[in-house]
C-alpha cells in the first residue's frame, strides 16, 4: 500500500498528516507537532511513532481517492505577477480618471 507523510502549516501549528492508499480508498490519521519541527526531530518522530500513526490511519474510516484533493497553493511568482498588473491597471485608471478632471 503507498502511503505520504505530509507536513504542513495549519495556523497556529505544524500538523503531519499520512495518508494511506487502499483497495477500498485512501485513509489519514493527523498529528499536531506544535512548532515547525526539523529534519532530524521529524526523523525521530518516523523512527518512534510512525508505527502508531500508520495504525491510526488505517484504522480510520476510508475516503474515496477521487473525493481526497489537495488544496489549491497559488504560485507565488504568478500572484506577484497578478498583483503587479492590477497596480499598474489602477495607476492607470487614477491617471485617467485625473486627466477627465483636466488636472
Amino acid at each position: 500500500m503507498p502511503s505520504t507523510f505530509t507536513v504542513f502549516f495549519e495556523d497556529p501549528f505544524w500538523v503531519g498528516v499520512p495518508e494511506v492508499a487502499a483497495p477500498d480508498g485512501v485513509r489519514a490519521a493527523r498529528h499536531v507537532f506544535g512548532s515547525e519541527p526539523t529534519g532530524p526531530e521529524l526523523l525521530a518522530f518516523a523512527l518512534r511513532r510512525s508505527d502508531e500513526l500508520i495504525a491510526r490511519a488505517l484504522a480510520a474510516p476510508a475516503v474515496e481517492a477521487a473525493a481526497v484533493g489537495r488544496p489549491y497553493r497559488a504560485n507565488p511568482k504568478r500572484a506577484a505577477r497578478a498583483a503587479e498588473a492590477e497596480h499598474r491597471r489602477s495607476l492607470a485608471r487614477a491617471k485617467a480618471k485625473a486627466r477627465h478632471r483636466g488636472r
